[in-house]
């Protein structure tokens, strides 16, 4: 692919590197410094720059040479966790927590009812957590969410990605993800705030190019705005955080997806399958995946009926979706959507 592309802006491929000389040192070079900068030193972002090399490699056909240095390029880049590693067991106060704190239910809680209950931010914001939440989804997949992705289905909703982190060519785009009602939890209730927030944005939903996204604004602009938030309600509740072992600077957008995540494998001796928690949060399953374990509906219905916090063992488990019913009917270009005909019927 880049390489493709090369010759449409200069008259000879540009080369990045002399394929038949490449020494570890010299592929590691722009980022040398951080042997000593442990800050930067961060798993997540040599992984990050491994996996960059690979697709440099890849895209110029040059797979044989990487082969042959991709053993010494990773024995150093583990090398320097290790340095890392044994850095946090020595100095006192450094934390050994990887990213952001998962998020207790009962934190997430109360966090999206100060979110719903916020005057200017709050549909927006309580949307947002919500689907963060329930959809156990990266930042950048919800603010990528269109009006169209989103499908009715009997009493629940269905949401399709375009694409995911781990699925950049879209083979998985055709695997829904369910969304349940509870009426019974109404601040986290995923539909409630989505019906909240299209009734009050009906008439600006959608862009000048025919586009129905569902919030305005790029994927940094979306993150953006709900971190302001988010950090500003997270100091309002310092008190809740700190007896759950948290505070303001480790909540942030990927403690959503982490909290749903244990929440939902947290059943003791009869929490839900692995595989459906695995593909409903996007996460490869190296050696198995779409051969031993397929997506399957029942899981993943499953999987966002207990983190909607639905009781399991009751008759409220079947509890029908709320219908939202506006004063006056406004045609907009949201009307004719399967969205607009199930929460407005």
């Amino acid at each position: 692919m880049i390489y493709s592309l090369l010759p449409s802006y200069c008259e000879e491929p540009i080369e990045p590197l002399q394929w038949n000389l490449p020494t570890p040192q010299k592929i590691l070079e722009p980022i040398w410094s951080w042997k000593d900068d442990f800050k930067k030193l961060s798993e997540s972002r040599l992984s990050s720059y491994c996996a960059a090399l690979h697709l440099l490699f890849k895209e110029f056909g040059k797979t044989d040479v990487w082969l042959k240095l991709s053993p010494t390029v990773n024995q150093v880049l583990n090398g320097w966790k290790r340095r890392r590693l044994r850095l946090q067991k020595k100095k006192r106060g450094m934390s050994v927590e990887k990213g952001m704190a998962e998020l207790p239910f009962k934190v997430y809680a109360e966090l999206c009812k100060r979110i719903a209950c916020d005057k200017l931010y709050g549909p927006f914001g309580w949307t947002y957590a919500t689907m963060l939440w329930n959809l156990m989804g990266r930042s950048d997949n919800i603010s990528h969410i269109s009006v169209n992705h989103i499908k009715c289905k009997e009493d629940h909703f269905l949401i399709y990605y375009a694409q995911q982190k781990t699925d950049q060519d879209g083979k998985l785009s055709k695997y829904p993800r369910a969304i349940y009602a509870n009426p019974l939890s109404p601040w986290t209730c995923a539909i409630i705030a989505l019906g909240v927030y299209l009734t009050v944005t009906n008439t600006r939903v959608g862009n000048s190019d025919g586009s129905l996204p569902l919030f305005h604004g790029s994927q940094e602009e979306c993150a953006r705005r709900f971190r302001v938030g988010l950090h500003a309600k997270a100091k309002e509740i310092a008190s809740i955080l700190e007896e759950n072992g948290m505070n303001t600077q480790s909540v942030g957008t990927h403690s959503f997806q982490k909290g749903a995540a244990t929440y939902a494998s947290a059943g003791g001796t009869a929490c839900l399958s692995s595989s459906a928690i695995r593909l409903r949060a996007g996460w490869t399953q190296p050696g198995v995946e779409d051969t031993y374990r397929r997506y399957d509906s029942t899981g993943d219905e499953h999987v966002d009926r207990v983190l909607t916090d639905l009781p399991m063992n009751g008759e409220e488990l079947a509890i029908l979706p709320p219908i939202f019913m506006p004063k006056r009917e406004r045609k907009t270009r949201l009307s004719s959507t399967s969205v607009a005909r199930a929460l407005w019927t």
